[in-house]
């Protein structure tokens, strides 16, 4: 019987295990998530309906930075989020407003300017595959809500696709790397509209394929490189803060010849050279009267330099102290606008089953994948996003002095889980294949229902 057991666990592929359950519990995800309820969805969606008009740059219009859209999509808003219930979980949301909305009528003539700064800095390649899913809607006359919803749902096919590749091609530690894809937080990201399906699942498919070639020690072909230089620019035009795994591509043996160092600063320049050339297409765009009068980022910028001491303090009380504690939770999973979190209980067991996958090992794995010098890299990488992440909200969000960096959550921090992969790897602790496997299924699928239980809760239930 117990040979039988592990017969059947040795059969579960990483791959297959993460396609079948994201196939389960993704969908679940879009659809028990009321309309407009991720994080800041209602300015990415209208940012991706823009693009889907082939409008590429947002407008700037007499200092209102958005766009002209249906006016269907004010309607919606109206009709599926009033009252708002975000940041209020005592309040529900009623499944008969999102059946009312899909009755709009959409007039293409009947146009609203909106307002949506927010997004401004945001390319294109951001909303690629909502974009492009909401462009298929409107060829149809769909309304707004239908538009939403597959927005979504394209969102959650390119996490899939990008995720699945990075899986494929991760050379050792693959259920490390499945648990990351399927951590609550980046399904919920996944499976709503905004920049991260792209931009972060670009990101661990960069990372994944650098690991690939590096492993394979084959010859590094001229594909090899122009995938990594798509991958690089899609990553950050996605989101400006990705460029800092650029460096990664370093791992690589390129210092062997001029030609292969010629193409590991490719990797590294065209990117950046992309993102300059972006901030350049919307230099024109003032957000300045957009970002709230205490936030002001030239003198933030100006406190950080003078006091460097202070900006260390700032970054030991987000961290460590009360407000660290959210963004900790967030990690896992803090749904909707950050106001449906798991519960202490649950989110110490994600904590404790990443780290399970990452320091156990099974008797057949090598002790040693990077050097030295290599581990120093991916931890230079590792605190420099870090450190970026912290800084660019501290100076773009952040009131002028204050004390802790206001608006982190831990969801900004799951690409650094994936460079945690190769650091942390080692004889840590030993176990067999069967037992690894048991946590590496059984930690997800314990982690997504418990956090379908909490969405749905938070919006249909009433006194929870």
């Amino acid at each position: 019987m117990l040979e039988k057991i592990n017969n059947t666990y040795a059969k579960i592929t990483p791959l297959w295990f993460f396609l079948f359950v994201i196939s389960l519990f993704g969908p679940l995800f879009v659809f028990i998530t009321p309309p407009f309820q991720g994080a800041d969805e209602p300015v990415h969606f209208m940012r991706a309906y823009q693009i889907s008009k082939a409008n590429f740059v947002i407008d700037d219009i007499n200092g209102n930075v958005g766009g002209f859209l249906p006016a269907a999509i004010r309607e919606t808003l109206d009709i599926t989020n009033k009252p708002a219930i975000e940041f209020y979980p005592q309040l529900k949301y009623d499944g008969q407003k999102t059946l009312k909305a899909f009755g709009i009528n959409k007039d293409p003539a009947d146009q609203q300017n909106y307002s949506f700064p927010s997004t401004a800095v945001y390319s294109p390649a951001a909303y690629i595959s909502s974009s492009l899913g909401i462009f298929i809607m409107r060829l149809f006359d769909f309304p707004p809500i239908a538009s939403l919803y597959i927005a979504r749902i394209m969102n959650l096919l390119t996490w899939t696709v990008l995720l699945g590749a990075a899986i494929n091609f991760m050379p050792r530690k693959k259920w490390a790397l499945v648990f990351v894809g399927l951590l609550p937080m980046s399904l919920f990201q996944a499976s709503t509209v905004n920049a991260d399906a792209i931009a972060v699942g670009s990101g661990i498919l960069f990372v994944a394929y650098i690991l690939h070639i590096k492993d394979a020690k084959r010859q590094i072909k001229a594909l090899d490189w122009l995938f990594l230089i798509v991958l690089g620019v899609l990553m950050a035009l996605a989101k400006q803060v990705m460029f800092v795994l650029l460096p990664l591509v370093f791992l690589l043996p390129a210092a062997r010849n001029v030609r292969s160092q010629l193409y590991s600063l490719n990797v590294v320049l065209i990117p950046i050279i992309a993102l300059l050339g972006w901030f350049t297409i919307i230099s024109h765009i003032d957000l300045s009267q957009h970002l709230g009068e205490s936030i002001i980022p030239k003198s933030q910028l100006e406190f950080v330099m003078a006091n460097p001491h202070s900006y260390i303090n700032v970054l030991w009380n987000t961290t460590f102290y009360t407000w660290g504690d959210g963004v900790t939770r967030s990690l896992i999973g803090t749904f909707g606008w950050a106001d449906a979190p798991l519960s202490e209980l649950i989110t110490t067991f994600g904590y404790i089953s990443l780290f399970a996958l990452l320091f156990v090992g099974v008797k057949k794995d090598s002790i040693e994948w990077l050097k030295p010098k290599e581990k120093i890299l991916v931890l230079i990488v590792a605190l420099t996003m870090w450190i970026a992440i912290c800084t660019s909200l501290y100076l773009y969000y952040t009131p002028v002095g204050f004390k802790i960096v206001y608006g982190l959550q831990g969801r900004y921090f799951i690409p650094l889980l994936v460079l945690l992969i190769p650091l942390l790897y080692g004889n840590w602790i030993k176990t067999k294949d069967v037992y690894y496997k048991r946590i590496a299924i059984y930690s997800p699928l314990i982690l997504l229902l418990s956090s379908s239980i909490v969405i749905y809760a938070r919006y249909y239930i009433n006194n929870v």
